[in-house]
């Protein structure tokens, strides 16, 4: 049994090209072969969501892990909003172009959506701070369900005192209300210091109230969850049947099998 690929989906994206170089490098140094570089967004009246950037660039410089694999980069879109009246921008083509679309709500009307009916992959939080609603079990089953992944960052809790215990908190209540299903650990960190190696978050994880095979799977098939969960969510939503093209040579060898084939059948008939 393999074990599994070790993913953070919630790496901030910083301005400077060699400062995101630089994280990505210390996490392939530490394990790490999935990594989402992640754009936040606080939702207001009049502010209107961008496209994913051109990453290509960043992407073929990014450094080999330890397995001597390329590191994987996606791109992920975090919105933090409070009013539901603003939610409609969430099936715009630009938040459409991400490879991960998470919401960070900051009422509970906006978390009764975000569980139930919102086009997106990841809830997650502002665990540093008291959340302004009640993690009911109800809307967070609802959520698993749906195939939402819901965010625990770490990165609070490596930064002080307060919000280490306000982490520990909120982390244990969504993990009580949730039965430590769909449960994703990500660091939300921006710097060195902000990150783990994934052992440590599996160590870590426990304090949250996980079992030990969650502990682990909250940082290797949750986030596989949560990117197969973008893919049909994007590419098969409005349609029946989700197709994409073979490549040049397999739609080369087909089409000379059924050649072939087609000559033996005339061949047999002929006879």
């Amino acid at each position: 049994m393999t074990r599994g690929v070790f993913s953070d989906l919630n790496v901030q994206r910083l301005e400077s090209r060699a400062a995101n170089l630089a994280l990505l490098q210390t996490l392939a140094d530490s394990g790490y072969e999935r990594v989402a570089i992640c754009h936040h967004v606080t939702l207001k009246r009049g502010v209107q969501l961008k496209a994913a950037p051109d990453v290509t660039e960043l992407v073929e410089r990014t450094p080999a892990t330890k397995r001597g694999r390329q590191l994987e980069v996606l791109q992920r879109l975090t919105v933090m909003v409070d009013d539901p009246a603003l939610l409609h921008t969430l099936s715009s083509p630009a938040a459409e172009s991400y490879d991960l679309l998470a919401v960070c709500p900051a009422s509970d009307r906006v978390f009764l959506q975000a569980c139930s009916v919102l086009p997106i992959d990841i809830v997650t939080f502002n665990f540093a701070e008291k959340l302004p609603f009640v993690l009911k079990f109800s809307q967070l089953s609802q959520a698993v369900e749906r195939g939402l992944s819901l965010e625990i960052c770490y990165s609070p809790a490596l930064r002080g005192s307060s919000g280490r215990r306000n982490t520990l908190s909120n982390a244990q209540e969504l993990v009580k209300g949730c039965r430590g299903k769909g449960v994703l650990v990500s660091s939300g960190g921006e710097r060195a210091l902000d990150f783990r190696p994934p052992l440590d978050i599996v160590n870590m994880s426990r304090l949250f109230g996980l079992t030990d095979i969650q502990c682990k799977a909250a940082i290797t098939t949750v986030g596989r969850a949560a990117l197969l969960h973008s893919r049909m969510r994007r590419h098969s939503a409005k349609a029946v049947v989700s197709s994409h093209p073979l490549p040049a040579g397999r739609r080369k060898r087909e089409r000379e099998q059924d050649s072939e084939t087609s000559v033996k059948k005339l061949r047999k008939d002929d006879s």
